[in-house]
């Protein structure tokens, strides 16, 4: 459960895999690694079969450089917290199906996922003003929705942060909220 400056890879090739504990990096939850040297987690699941599920019992909390990636049929979150560091990837563009996550959580992070739930989505600015975006930089697909979308408070008038969807045919989202500055 631990990398830092290299990637760690977990693959089942015919079956489903399902992490129970935290993802550590320099044997810390929510862990950092450094610029040019990232961490990354790679999850594969029923590469030969087409029809693996990846799930994640607990929250995940991902420091500053830290990168997840998952390639299965069906991808299941508690909850992904990207937004105590930023800088982060989260590369779900090999799921197939699905992505389900509960609650996530970000700050400058890009998000590669296509036909998603979302149920609650926290856009954080970590008290810098400007630039802090969420990209959707992927194809979001027809099948997306979020429940609930919420932006951070920013920190002055000149804030320009936010979430960017790069595009896709359709995404739902239930409702939105923001605490302007």
């Amino acid at each position: 459960n631990q990398a830092s400056g290299r990637t760690l890879l977990v693959e089942n090739l015919t079956g489903n895999i399902t992490v129970d504990g935290p993802l550590r990096v320099n044997n810390q939850v929510g862990g950092y690694a450094l610029a040019g040297s990232s961490a990354n987690f790679e999850f594969k699941a029923g590469t030969d079969t087409k029809n693996g599920t990846v799930t994640f019992n607990n929250d995940i909390s991902l420091g500053r450089f830290v990168n997840l990636k998952v390639d299965a049929h069906t991808a299941n979150f508690k909850g992904i917290d990207t937004g105590n560091g930023g800088f982060n990837t989260l590369d779900f563009s090999g799921v197939t199906n699905k992505v389900n996550i509960n609650k996530l959580i970000t700050a400058s992070t890009n998000v590669a996922i296509k036909n998603f739930n979302i149920n609650e989505l926290l856009v954080k600015t970590n008290g810098v003003s400007v630039g802090e975006y969420t990209n959707f930089s992927e194809d979001i697909g027809s099948q997306s929705r979020i429940n609930t979308v919420r932006l951070e408070t920013g920190t002055r008038s000149i804030y320009s942060g936010g979430v960017k969807f790069k595009g896709g045919e359709k995404l739902v989202i239930n409702d939105f909220y923001y605490a302007p500055w």
